[in-house]
């Protein structure tokens, strides 16, 4: 057989297999009308009308769907001379609203310090990074649009700049919530082990009939990812690290001690509904990505570590500000000690340190934190 045979009919298959796939995700928008416009790139603005802390199972298998075919398709990405790259100019905004349940499952997927025990559920006290989790199903329906050129499974979370504004603001009971997300511009660039992108997160009071909208924001995130490339891909420009110098010289207090078991992973993904590989297989996170083994969510051990009484006299009663860098992809099962620092400016250092393993005493994430001041 000649190789045009051979091309032709690999050709054919490849055409084919394509043509299954458009056909397959038609169908599966069919099942999932309201999220349907974004799926499909028909808008990039898109008004929900429930909060996609309530997707259901048809909702996230569509839009996992897309996810996965988005990995086989491989997105072009286009990176220019100085080492940029364009991100879609995609916007969701929807409702947003949690119950108690959801606080009960928050608490299940976080608590893993050592000698932990059972938490009082509180009705006007809101866990500090509670509304990262419940958000990031709007993370990942930005990933899942057309238009995007990031390829999202494998890719991991670099880096979260947070602001809480209003700690309180369960108080204002007869008002309703909605968040928004976008693609934050200008922040595609090429890094030395593969590509940067940030995705922007608020949650608004809704203070319908008010004209200044920055006054209504309860809570805002800035979430940076990394897609990994191979590393023939090359770049005209002088690539920027992905990972910020480390400090090796730590003056920092142990303040406790997280244990994450080999199932501490799923439970995050089921509450955060981000299923990524990389958190549910040992096997995509060592031979897929090469990230060692399955790992946890960046967000999912800073949660952990608010549960330390030293933290989480930090984070409740005023307004605070955090940005965090996570280092290290942190393979369960493990343990991690966490440790603070306080300087006389009133920012505070933490540190969250390998207990075991050949990364001992090395950080898997750090960062600062400290109060908004007004």
């Amino acid at each position: 057989m000649s190789a045009a045979i051979i091309f032709g009919i690999l050709f054919i298959l490849f055409l084919l297999a394509s043509i299954m796939i458009y056909f397959s995700l038609y169908i599966l928008r069919l099942l999932s009308p309201e999220l349907s416009p974004l799926l499909s790139g028909s808008q990039t603005k898109l008004q929900l009308d429930h909060s996609l802390t309530e997707l259901d199972a048809i909702d996230l298998f569509v839009v996992y769907s897309h996810l996965f075919a988005k990995s086989i398709r491989r997105p072009s990405l286009k990176i220019d001379q100085e080492g940029q790259f364009s991100v879609p100019k995609v916007q969701i905004d929807a409702p947003f609203f949690f119950t108690t349940d959801k606080l009960r499952s928050y608490t299940e997927a976080t608590n893993f310090r050592q000698g932990m025990r059972d938490e009082e559920i509180h009705a006007e006290r809101i866990p500090p990074f509670l509304l990262s989790g419940l958000t990031m199903p709007l993370v990942v329906s930005l990933l899942a649009h057309p238009t995007s050129p990031i390829n999202p499974l494998g890719s991991v979370n670099t880096r979260c700049r947070i602001k809480c504004h209003r700690p309180d603001f369960l108080k204002d009971q007869g008002k309703k919530l909605f968040a928004h997300a976008e693609f934050v511009s200008n922040s595609g660039r090429r890094v030395k082990r593969g590509v940067e992108f940030s995705i922007s997160v608020c949650v608004f009071l809704d203070n319908s009939g008010q004209k200044n909208r920055v006054e209504e924001v309860i809570w805002e995130c800035e979430y940076s990812y990394l897609q990994f490339l191979k590393s023939s891909s090359q770049s005209s420009v002088v690539l920027p690290s992905d990972t910020p110098a480390e400090n090796q010289e730590r003056k920092s207090q142990k303040v406790g001690r997280l244990m994450f078991p080999f199932h501490a992973p799923g439970l995050y993904a089921s509450f955060c509904r981000d299923y990524n590989p990389i958190h549910l297989s040992s096997l995509a996170g060592k031979y897929l990505f090469r990230l060692g083994g399955k790992i946890c969510h960046g967000m999912g051990v800073l949660c952990a570590a608010s549960h330390i009484e030293e933290l989480q006299q930090k984070w409740y009663g005023e307004p605070w500000w955090l940005d965090i860098h996570f280092r290290r992809p942190a393979v369960v099962p493990l343990q991690m000690d966490v440790e603070i620092e306080q300087s006389p400016d009133g920012k505070n250092q933490f540190y969250v340190v390998f207990a075991d393993g050949r990364n001992k005493g090395k950080c898997s994430s750090d960062g600062m934190f400290g109060t908004i001041k007004f």
